[in-house]
């Protein structure tokens, strides 16, 4: 009984975590191109060892007696979320032309 509240408990905290991390990952990829370019490098920089410790987790979740499916798909998205934000942030250009007033 203990340990599947634990087990339960332990996946919930996951899933929110998961759901954080994807959330902030697609804020960051959606509102680039307004990030100043030192908000966009720090970013990537917090995001490239995040997408390696995804990818890594990924591989590493196939272990016997996992629930493998719940965790390749957390893994999963994080992956791909993380992949979307460093490709966005990186390639975003700023649209700010010196000069214009609207």
């Amino acid at each position: 009984m203990f340990f599947e509240l634990f087990f339960a408990a332990k996946l919930i905290f996951a899933a929110i975590a998961c759901a954080a991390i994807a959330i902030t990952a697609i804020a960051c990829a959606v509102k680039a191109p307004q990030l100043p370019m030192v908000i966009r490098i720090v970013a990537v920089f917090l995001f490239v060892p995040a997408t390696c410790f995804f990818a890594f987790g990924f591989l590493a979740s196939g272990e016997p007696g996992q629930p493998v499916v719940i965790w390749r798909t957390a893994y999963g998205v994080l992956w791909s979320a993380s992949m979307l934000a460093i490709g966005r942030l990186t390639l975003a250009s700023s649209k700010v032309t010196a000069g214009v007033q609207d």
